[in-house]
């Protein structure tokens, strides 16, 4: 018995230590909001799909831009511009003008999909908080890697590693290809007649996903440099030196544009 209880306070330990990690805190409100998008284009998809019958000449590749225009329309042949402008701006008396016009159903309920629209923006703001949350406990947890790369990618990538401590131990070139498996796997059992990923998460990052694509594996190779040394140092909670490994990766970054 005595056994038992000595393995149970042990587990319970465990456990306890696991919920009280940042990074574990992070990777959960990174999954959240994977799901939220999910949720989010599957719902607005629905909407469109449903509000189309209604007005099928409105259109906005923005689900959560779409779900406002539906909330803000009442009547689609009497549309207040100025009321619609907070949401479609110049093209406010555009969408005015093809709801006179529409060739939608005229007796229609739209209890049902305002309702819906309004479910969807409500799920917007929720992702806009667990957004925000992300920025702060990344800042907090890893300082150095959020300066380098945003709090998102660094949240992205702790989630694919497992925690921050199996992050921090891998190397730049696993850092660089992390979330591209499936395209990684494919080259390895090309034997080398499909080319290797040059970036995974990575890609997401500003300087690379604007960069012209000649540039951008040897750009992110340059960044999952800097953000495997950013790792190591957030990890042995060591001292900010976020700003001059950003500045050495401008710098290469500047020399490859050129």
């Amino acid at each position: 018995m005595k056994l038992r209880e000595k393995f149970m306070k042990k587990a319970k330990a465990g456990i306890r230590e696991a919920g009280e990690k940042k990074d574990a805190y992070l990777a959960n409100i990174e999954r959240t909001l994977e799901s939220l998008d999910e949720v989010i284009n599957i719902l607005g998809e629905r909407l469109e799909e449903w509000y189309s019958l209604y007005f099928p000449e409105l259109k906005s590749e923005d689900k959560v831009k779409y779900a406002s225009l539906v909330l803000a329309i009442d009547d689609r042949k009497n549309i207040n511009p100025d009321k619609l402008r907070a949401v479609a701006g110049k093209n406010a008396e555009r969408i005015a003008e093809i709801g006179k016009k529409s060739s939608g159903a005229e007796e229609f309920d739209l209890s049902g999909p305002k309702k819906l629209a309004s479910e969807i923006l409500s799920l917007s703001s929720l992702r806009t908080y667990y957004e925000n949350r992300i920025e702060e406990i990344a800042k907090e947890i890893c300082p150095n890697a959020t300066e380098i790369a945003g709090g998102r990618i660094v949240a992205m990538l702790i989630a694919h590693a497992g925690s921050l401590e199996k992050l921090s131990k891998l190397p730049a070139s696993t850092i660089q290809v992390l979330g591209a498996e499936k395209a990684l796997f494919k080259h390895l059992r090309s034997k080398g007649k499909v080319s290797p990923p040059k970036h995974g998460i990575l890609f997401l990052h500003q300087w690379i996903g604007k960069a012209p694509k000649k540039v951008r594996g040897k750009l992110a190779r340059t960044i999952a440099a800097k953000l495997a040394i950013a790792l190591k140092v957030d990890y042995g909670k060591g001292g900010f030196i976020g700003d001059e490994l950003k500045a050495e990766i401008d710098k290469r970054r500047r020399e490859l544009l050129k």
